[in-house]
């Protein structure tokens, strides 16, 4: 018997069935995957940003002498915090994709004055101050990260900081 050169068109029609099967099995899972990759990067680079944020705000409130209601620079609220800090008044401002840092004030030797702009697209941050017989005593932030998926966007990575004063200087009256 001679051996054969080659595949019968059978065996070929059987290899283009499987390996439709295989794709039609596999295709959504990677539609998925290379669609939702991209975005979960964004929310996690978006979350560090957040993160990085947050540090450099319990380190100021935790330096601060108080947390004043209005300053030269305007009112605290919902899109703003002051921040009386020994090296001068901070201010955080809420941007729609970013939060921007800036101290307003005679800089101590070495100390860096320029503006801090952190980018959170997709990120939802909400603070309040937390006020105890009129004296303010603290803050609370709330983050999370919005995901979009096919359900719509979600709110992920969610979290609650709470930055207490601390009592020095004037007891963290406002002003």
């Amino acid at each position: 018997m001679k051996a054969r050169g080659g595949w019968t068109l059978l065996e070929m029609l059987w290899a283009v069935v499987l390996l439709g099967v295989f794709i039609g099995l596999t295709g959504p899972v990677l539609k998925t995957v290379v669609r939702d990759v991209p975005s979960v990067r964004r929310a996690v680079e978006a979350n560090g940003a957040v993160r990085r944020m947050l540090g450099r705000l319990r380190a100021d409130v935790e330096a601060g002498r108080f947390l004043p209601a209005e300053a030269g620079e305007g009112r605290a609220g919902p899109r703003r915090i002051l921040i009386d800090t020994p090296a001068g008044l901070v201010c955080y401002e809420l941007g729609e994709e970013t939060v921007e840092r800036r101290l307003h004030a005679p800089a101590a030797a070495g100390e860096d004055t320029r503006a801090t702009v952190w980018r959170t697209p997709r990120a939802r941050i909400d603070w309040q101050l937390r006020r105890i017989g009129g004296r303010t005593v603290g803050m609370e932030v709330r983050t999370a990260i919005e995901l979009s998926t096919p359900a719509g966007t979600q709110p992920k990575l969610a979290n609650s900081h709470v930055f207490f004063q601390a009592a020095t200087g004037d007891g963290g009256k406002t002003r």
